[in-house]
């Protein structure tokens, strides 16, 4: 499964990237790509997570624990996943 997360941030590309271990560390989850959008309306990046299917849940829990600490520097946040068909 795939889950990204779109959101803005008061920080760079480089501090951003510099946070990703914490998700990279939790179980259930493959890897972590951010990106920056490039064209088009919405959020300025999105992270694209894959996760093992048995842990989805696990890991919205532990994104949505993420948007919490980070509240003070990133708004507009969307947390969705997706399952190929």
């Amino acid at each position: 499964m795939k889950a990204f997360v779109e959101f803005d941030a008061y920080a760079s590309d480089y501090e951003i990237k510099g946070e990703l271990g914490g998700m990279r560390g939790i179980d259930g989850v493959a890897s972590v790509t951010l990106m920056r959008k490039v064209s088009g309306e919405g959020p300025r990046f999105c992270i694209e997570i894959d996760v093992a299917d048995d842990k989805v849940e696990s890991v919205t829990e532990k994104l949505n624990r993420y948007q919490s600490q980070y509240a003070g520097q990133i708004s507009n946040v969307a947390v969705r996943t997706f399952s190929p068909v």
